[in-house]
């Protein structure tokens, strides 16, 4: 079939691997675990505008961010050589999403 295709996609179609199947029940349940994160987020970025703690925003665009940030943040800090930094670790993630959320003090 490669031969069909343009040098540069035929060493693309040569190289492609099939995603092994635990690899996509890895990222479905990554998904899954990110949408409700997202729809909990959601619901208390539109709280607190509803109080006038925080500034009008997308909430679903902005929950979505969050649970994005956050979980990449995460993904270093969290290993066992870190274990000494978790409270700046979370004080600098809770000073950032409230920045995100615009808070107001």
């Amino acid at each position: 079939m490669s031969q069909h295709l343009s040098p540069e996609r035929a060493t693309l179609y040569d190289n492609f691997r099939p995603i092994p199947l635990l690899s996509v029940r890895y990222w479905i349940g990554r998904l899954r675990y990110r949408f409700a994160y997202a729809e909990i987020f959601e619901d208390v970025i539109a709280l607190g505008i509803q109080r006038g703690e925080f500034v009008a925003q997308n909430c679903q665009i902005t929950a979505a961010a969050l649970v994005g940030m956050l979980a990449e943040s995460l993904a270093g800090p969290l290993k066992k050589e870190h274990a000494h930094e978790h409270d700046d670790l979370i004080h600098s993630l809770t000073a950032l999403v409230l920045r995100a959320v615009g808070f107001k003090s």
